[in-house]
């Protein structure tokens, strides 16, 4: 089977990433048909969001505790991009988010719970995956894919240039989920940055490289709104410390 006819290959300039851009246009409906996806308990309780893989990790090992307690809270969730769980942390939404940083805490207050790795995930095929660790110069050559809406295009770019070193040849901030972004990247349309903790998901045709270089190291914090006054917070919030610390511990 051939490569896909989209050529997104390591020499496209910032400009070849515009047959993407058309596809992320097309699918800016399905993004506005579909909100940040919601689970929630019309009795109330305990209300969370979270923009980061459930796959494994430390906010899998968190959810996982919590749901077999009998006195745990009952949970509903909300998971989106960034910008998406901070905002409705914001607006009184969710009582606590859990996402990446850093980011702008106004409002809300912030804590550092667990750190993970950067790797970047690739087309099996792709020329890279012969090597257990790619550099920085090699990425940037390359067209990478994120998940989010156009407001979170900046902040995702930010985060891909400070992985790899520099601006990458092509990027798109696709509004899908991140299922989608990593099952466009086995297709060959582009490679995309992925945490640890989203490795425990297998997709087709997807392999993950370490990255050689400095900073491939990204902080995850718990966020919550000022003066929040629900009363399963507390407790919550110290089952989540106790879960990045024992996923912190040598093993």
């Amino acid at each position: 089977m051939g490569a896909p006819s989209l050529d997104l290959g390591a020499s496209a300039p910032m400009e070849a990433a515009a047959p993407v851009e058309s596809l992320a246009s097309a699918m800016q409906l399905r993004a506005a048909a579909f909100p940040p996806a919601r689970v929630a308990d019309p009795r109330g309780g305990l209300r969370v969001g979270f923009a980061a893989s459930l796959s494994r990790g430390p906010l899998r090992n968190l959810l996982r505790i919590v749901s077999q307690r009998p006195e745990g809270p009952r949970l509903s969730f909300l998971e989106g991009g960034r910008t998406d769980v901070l905002q409705a942390a914001r607006r009184g939404e969710v009582d606590i988010g859990f996402v990446s940083g850093p980011e702008d805490w106004t409002r809300l207050r912030g804590e550092e719970l667990w750190r993970d790795r950067l790797m970047v995930a690739m087309a099996e095929d792709h020329p890279l995956a012969r090597h257990n660790s790619v550099r920085g110069e090699e990425l940037q050559r390359q067209t990478f894919l994120a998940p989010g809406s156009a407001g979170e295009r900046r902040s995702q770019l930010a985060l891909v240039e400070r992985a790899i070193g520099g601006e990458p040849a092509g990027f798109v901030c696709v509004p899908a989920e991140r299922e989608s972004v990593f099952h466009l990247v086995g297709l060959g349309f582009g490679v995309a940055l992925a945490c640890g903790s989203a490795m425990g998901t297998l997709y087709p045709g997807v392999v993950y490289r370490t990255i050689a270089s400095p900073w491939t190291v990204l902080p995850f914090y718990a966020v919550w709104r000022s003066g929040q006054a629900c009363p399963e917070l507390g407790p919550f919030l110290t089952a989540a410390r106790d879960a990045a610390r024992d996923w912190t511990k040598p093993q």
